[in-house]
C-alpha cells in the first residue's frame, strides 16, 4: 500500500492548461445541452473571466493573481479536480506497471501496488515528470499499515484490508466543553460527527473500540452517557466499562 500527495496543489493548478482540458471535455459533452441553455464557448467564457479576475489585498495595495488558483475560490477544487483527473489518467496509461487500485480525493491518493519496489519508484518518477507545475510525495506501508486522510489501513494475514479511524500522534481528544454556553444542538453535533465518522470508517473489528474510545473522550468534556449515543440510538457504555465485543 502507498500514498502519493500533491505538494500544494491550489497553488500550482496551471490553469491555461486546466482551462484549455475543460474546453475539450465541454466540446466533447453530448448531454451538456440537456443541462444548460449555454455553448461550450461560452462556459469557456465564463471560466476564463472567473480564472483570471482573481484579486487580493495586502497591505493596502490591490493585487491581480496571474498564476494557479485562489485558496478560498469555489471555483478552485473544480479547476483542480479536473487537472487531476486528466494528469491521473494520462499517468495510468503511459506507465510500464500500473497500480492495482488509484483512489484519489482531491490531493491524497491512496494506491495498491502489486509490482516490484523498484518499478514502484520508476512510477514515482514518471508522475514527477508529467508536469512541471505539480509535484508528488510517497508514503509508503509501515509494519503492514499506512494512514489515508483519517482511515488508517492495515492489511491482515488472510490479505484483506482493516480499517479504523487514524488519530496523528499530536491528537489530544479535546472538544466542546458541555458545560459551554453553545447552542445544545452545536454540542450534540460533535458526538454525532464522531460517532458518523466511526460508523463510516472503521470495520466490524474496530468499531466497538472507536465507540468506547469516543465515549470515554466525550465523557471527559462533561457528557452524560445518556447524551452520548450511536446512530441506533444506543448509549455508548459508561467510562471504566468493559469494551463491549463484536456480535
Amino acid at each position: 500500500m502507498v500514498s502519493f500527495d500533491v505538494v500544494s496543489l491550489f497553488t500550482c493548478v496551471p490553469t491555461s492548461d486546466t482551462s484549455t482540458i475543460a474546453s475539450d471535455r465541454l466540446q466533447a459533452d453530448t448531454s451538456l445541452k440537456d443541462r444548460t441553455d449555454l455553448t461550450p464557448n461560452q462556459l469557456q467564457d465564463l471560466l476564463t473571466t472567473c480564472v483570471d479576475s482573481a484579486s487580493f489585498q495586502w497591505r493596502d495595495k490591490f493585487y491581480e493573481q496571474t498564476a494557479a488558483t485562489s485558496m478560498g475560490s469555489p471555483i478552485s477544487p473544480i479547476l483542480a479536480g479536473i487537472f487531476m483527473e486528466e494528469c491521473e489518467q494520462t499517468a495510468i496509461a503511459t506507465a510500464d506497471h500500473r497500480p492495482k487500485i488509484w483512489l484519489r480525493y482531491v490531493d491524497d491518493t491512496f494506491v495498491i501496488w502489486e509490482h516490484r519496489q523498484d518499478n514502484l519508484q520508476l512510477f514515482m518518477d514518471h508522475l514527477i515528470v508529467l508536469h512541471s507545475s505539480i509535484q508528488f510525495t510517497m508514503e509508503q506501508e509501515r509494519n503492514g499499515s499506512i494512514s489515508f486522510l483519517d482511515v488508517e489501513v492495515s492489511r491482515r494475514k488472510d490479505g484483506s484490508l482493516a480499517r479504523r479511524v487514524y488519530l496523528k500522534p499530536t491528537h489530544t481528544d479535546r472538544y466542546l466543553n458541555s458545560a459551554s454556553f453553545h447552542h445544545p444542538k452545536i454540542k450534540s453535533s460533535v458526538n454525532r460527527a464522531l460517532i458518523r465518522r466511526a460508523y463510516n470508517i472503521c470495520d466490524q473489528e474496530h468499531l466497538h473500540k472507536e465507540l468506547h474510545h469516543i465515549s470515554t473522550a466525550l465523557q471527559r468534556h462533561g457528557y452524560q452517557p445518556k447524551q452520548i449515543k450511536t446512530q441506533d440510538q444506543v448509549p455508548l457504555p459508561a467510562v471504566g466499562s468493559p469494551i463491549p465485543k463484536a456480535n
